[in-house]
């Protein structure tokens, strides 16, 4: 099989469209569309056949990456709006916001991965695993915390990436100074 990082085939999913803080304390109000029913602790019948898209989608796409030879991995990108940062204390903060949990389309992610044997790193799991503050989190993405990574962003996910799937390799070309001494933990599963 082809290695991941010959072919450079990153398959990121759960982007989920921006959101950010509403008009009531601790409620979560779409910027645009109707994305919010995916965060619901209790899953309407519209986030279900949402998420079974996405996992139809990402089936489709593993089984054409196999074809080809590629190892195929699945990588989250969490989403933290507004709400999250003002509800977040400096070092203590929780992905549950009132009937939402920003970490659920990500856990239903991550046990598709393990029953298809998808090399998969739960990002968010990962900030959490690694202790980040809500400052830290914040200054991964530009538009305050909501928009595209910033260089630091960047930097951050390269390396939880080389974390979680690289870093027990004998051979690579990544310099030695940008490999983080923290383990993987139960965000990065690659069995």
């Amino acid at each position: 099989m082809t290695d991941f990082t010959d072919l450079k085939f990153y398959f990121i999913c759960n982007r989920i469209p921006k959101i950010w803080y509403g008009e009531r304390r601790h409620h979560i109000k779409e910027h645009t569309g109707k994305n919010n029913f995916v965060f619901e602790k209790k899953p309407s019948q519209q986030a279900e056949t949402a998420m079974t898209v996405a996992m139809s989608l990402l089936k489709l796409s593993r089984d054409f990456a196999r074809a080809k030879g590629v190892t195929y991995r699945i990588v989250t990108i969490p989403v933290f709006p507004k709400a999250f940062y003002r509800q977040a204390e400096r070092n203590d903060w929780d992905p549950e916001i009132a009937d939402y949990d920003l970490f659920l389309p990500e856990r239903i992610l991550r046990q598709f991965a393990s029953d298809k044997n998808i090399h998969f790193l739960a990002m968010g799991q990962y900030m959490a695993e690694d202790k980040l503050t809500a400052d830290e989190i914040q200054n991964l993405y530009f538009s305050d915390g909501l928009g595209h990574f910033t260089a630091v962003g960047h930097e951050y996910f390269a390396r939880a990436v080389y974390n979680c799937f690289y870093a027990d390799r004998q051979n690579t070309d990544i310099e030695p100074e940008i490999i983080a001494d923290k383990s993987s933990g139960v965000s990065c599963s690659v069995d």
